[in-house]
């Protein structure tokens, strides 16, 4: 045996040898080749799918790298442009600055704190992977998540949190681990996706097991999406997120486990703020640049005319266009529900439309109106009047297979101005250029066709940033004609996204409802949002709350009275009437509560309905404010 000791060590190094010879030159690709071949590593499941079944970007096998940069071959396409390397970020490794120091960074580099919401549950993922349980309660001032994942049965086992995040550029967040639990815990990931769920990019990190038993804090910070690869990279470069709707956070944790993680802070980087644009006054609406106005006779005049081409009586033409409108209540039984037009406006209530001029108007709403203007007149103050018409009233003929050449289906309306006009009170119908809005719309290129409704789809009377734009500039056009000097000097207007709440969109079956709309917001002389509150305004604006209530409630500076400031520069204080209109209008002309000093107009904005002889506010609130004002 001694004899044969040196041979049988000789070939054993000479084996060892050409297996180290063969390991370093082995392909990660199947080799076909004389010899057989080794199969490809299997990869990693995904951490996480998207809830509507897209596949998402597979993590990569890990790989030693060489110390020698690696060459692409000839002719090949890169997987991802060549840069320098990005630093690791915080939670890779225990060692760097405090999470604190980072957090203060990422604050003066623009990030958005997130408020935890009152119902934390509501923030949890709907469709967490391998989870036996996942929950999220308040505790001290933080959230803390709890996990449950089940056994070894599913690898992934992910379980999290989402917060909605529309073009979010980045993300911070700050967390500990349970001391006892944090070994249990693997990866942390944060994803972003569209409104459908889709994943368009995903950060992973995996998290160091700590030396001690008290986990550090972690801190993910500056995230952007690089569209090149689908995942987050620590990168200076913005990127273009325009269909980022959720912001994802993902913990995965080892099978068979439980464990407990603390969210201290979470924030937003948002997208940048848009560009002001200045306006000064050279910019607004004077009386000499403006057709002149037709005068009370003249437009009484017009109507005439008009019902003189539609037979000279209101009865006659409402009787002419009752096939029309079984055409319309047809298509309503038909359908179960609204009826929508291409711009998006639902048709929602026929009565609307049923209404036959009436001998016994006019009535109580028309007698308090006519005191009401009389008592502003004595003060001096000239008082404007504005019905706001419903979808149904504007938009009729649009659910007609021949409509009329004029467009008109309601003739209660047609018989209302009138009787207003008549009485010399000082009307402004928004009719027509409601109709020549969304008839501009239509033609801009790659609009949406809900951006171009005045009416929030689903709701009849809510008007969207166009529509109130419309209303605005024909306050602001009207008003100019008092020849008032403007009251500031200079505004400025950007565009701002901002969100319509779900809930508001339960009468739109179709889908046509958009979580997002874009209005001019008004700054004032500071940059701020200009206010509508200040009692020493030019004009006085009484509006409804029901037509202006989604983008007033959603964005400040960008109500009726902030626009009609934008094209005038005179300043409005605004008064919403939260109760029935009648009401507020007995309010307003209490002595006790004055709100008229100073003031040089008076402008009332409220639904056309109001006004109707069945219409919804009780007919003795229109009473009792004529008996108020009475002598």
């Amino acid at each position: 045996m001694k004899r044969y000791g040196w041979k049988r060590r000789w070939f054993a190094a000479i084996l060892f040898s050409t297996s180290l010879i063969q390991g370093c030159g082995r392909s990660d690709s199947t080799d076909s080749g004389a010899g057989g071949g080794r199969p490809i590593a299997s990869q990693k499941p995904p951490i996480y799918e998207a809830e509507n079944g897209t596949k998402p970007v597979e993590s990569k096998p890990s790989k030693k790298r060489s110390s020698q940069p690696v060459q692409p071959a000839s002719g090949s396409k890169p997987n991802r442009p060549a840069k320098s390397p990005s630093p690791k970020p915080v939670g890779v490794e225990d060692k760097g600055p405090e999470p604190e120091a980072f957090w203060s960074d990422g604050l003066k580099q623009g990030f958005v704190p997130q408020t935890w919401p009152a119902a934390p549950e509501t923030m949890l993922v709907a469709d967490p992977k391998g989870m036996e349980s996942q929950s999220l309660e308040s505790l001290e001032g933080k959230l803390r998540l709890s996990l449950r994942s089940e056994g070894a049965g599913d690898r992934r086992n992910v379980g999290g949190f989402r917060v909605k995040a529309r073009k979010a550029r980045g993300a911070m967040i700050d967390f500990e681990l349970d001391p006892v639990e944090s070994r249990d815990v693997q990866f942390v990931s944060v994803l972003v996706t569209d409104k459908s769920g889709r994943r368009i990019g995903r950060y992973r990190s995996k998290l160091p097991k700590p030396k001690q038993r008290a986990a550090p804090l972690r801190v993910v910070r500056d995230f952007h999406f690089d569209k090149a690869s689908p995942e987050f990279l620590v990168t200076s470069e913005d990127a273009d997120l325009e269909e980022t709707y959720w912001v994802e956070v993902l913990f995965q944790v080892t099978p068979d486990s439980e464990a407990t993680v603390g969210l201290r802070q979470l924030a937003i980087l948002p997208p940048p703020r848009p560009e002001v644009r200045t306006i000064d006054a050279d910019a607004f609406l004077q009386a000499t640049s403006l057709p002149t106005r037709s005068s009370q006779q003249e437009c009484i005049n017009t109507r005439q005319e008009l019902l003189v081409r539609h037979g000279g009586n209101y009865r006659d033409w409402h009787a002419s266009l009752q096939p029309a409108r079984q055409e319309i209540l047809l298509q309503l039984e038909t359908a179960r529900g609204p009826l929508v037009s291409p711009e998006g406006h639902a048709f929602v209530d026929f009565d609307r439309l049923s209404h036959p001029p009436s001998e016994a108007w006019p009535g109580p709403q028309l007698k308090a109106l006519t005191a009401l203007d009389t008592e502003l007149s004595r003060r001096g103050i000239s008082l404007w009047i504005v019905p706001v018409p419903s979808v149904e009233q504007v938009f009729a003929d649009q659910f007609i297979s021949i409509p009329p050449e004029d467009g008109r289906v309601d003739v209660y309306r047609e018989s209302l101005f009138q009787t207003l006009l008549r009485q010399n009170l000082k009307v402004l119908d928004v009719w027509e250029n409601f109709r020549a809005a969304a008839l501009q719309g239509k033609s801009t290129p790659g609009e949406v066709a809900a951006k171009r409704s005045i009416f929030f789809p689903g709701d009849t009377r809510s008007l969207t940033p166009l529509g109130i734009s419309v209303v605005a500039q024909q306050i602001a056009e009207a008003v100019v004609s008092l020849d008032l000097s403007p009251d500031v000097k200079k505004l400025g207007v950007i565009d701002v996204e901002f969100e319509v709440p779900a809930k508001w969109s339960d009468n739109d079956p179709h889908g046509l409802w958009e979580d997002y709309y874009v209005s001019e917001q008004v700054l004032d002389a500071t940059g701020e949002p200009l206010s509508s509150s200040d009692p020493s305004a030019t004009l006085l604006l009484v509006e409804a709350s029901e037509l202006t209530r989604v983008t007033r409630s959603s964005l400040s500076g960008a109500g009726l009275a902030e626009h009609v400031t934008l094209f005038n520069g005179l300043l409005v204080e605004s008064l919403i009437s939260g109760d029935p209109f009648p009401a507020t209008l007995a309010e307003l002309i209490d002595a006790q509560a004055d709100r008229l000093e100073g003031k040089q107009a008076c402008v009332l904005v409220f639904p056309e309905s109001l006004l109707y002889q069945n219409g919804r506010v009780d007919q003795p609130l229109w009473k009792s404010l004529r008996t108020q004002l009475s002598p």
